[in-house]
């Protein structure tokens, strides 16, 4: 089990790898918080395939009504905060890409993913041939990825 924060889901909703993400980790959770951020906006990318994801419970919504006040900082957003204290209720890995929410995460000892490492992930159980083609994609889509964790991950794939 995962919980998915919209940075993360939307980009792997532009990759086309949401059925992926359910391979890796068979249920995927998604707080409300985040389903409106992912679906605000009908015509963004990813919104659709997100929508259509959840009509066929590949992603399950969650109401959270009560964030963890761990997580009151004001620079996170709602969706953050919500995927946050689910996973600290449910003591499961948060999918987050966001610098400022990964580290507060961590702080609380939560298991962080992120888009990245779902990448590595897939292509370590053979799910995806190689990373590359899609940091190239997430970079066309302006998804930013620092040439260190670029460098990193293509390491860790054996794709330098």
């Amino acid at each position: 089990m995962i919980i998915a924060d919209s940075g993360p889901l939307i980009a792997l909703a532009n990759l086309e790898l949401i059925e992926i993400l359910h391979q890796l980790f068979k249920e995927i959770l998604l707080p409300q918080q985040v389903y409106s951020e992912c679906t605000v906006n009908m015509h963004l990318p990813g919104a659709m395939i997100i929508q259509k994801a959840v009509h066929a419970c590949v992603l399950k919504l969650k109401k959270i009504s009560e964030f963890h006040s761990a997580f009151a900082d004001p620079y996170l957003g709602d969706g953050e905060r919500a995927a946050m204290s689910l996973a600290l209720i449910n003591n499961t890995p948060v999918l987050l890409d966001d610098r400022r929410a990964r580290m507060t995460a961590e702080r609380q000892h939560l298991q962080v993913i992120g888009t990245a490492g779902i990448l590595l992930a897939a292509k370590q159980k053979r799910l995806i041939q190689d990373i590359k083609p899609f940091i190239k994609k997430l970079e066309d889509f302006g998804y930013y990825i620092s040439a260190e964790l670029k460098i990193s991950l293509l390491k860790r794939a054996n794709e330098h």
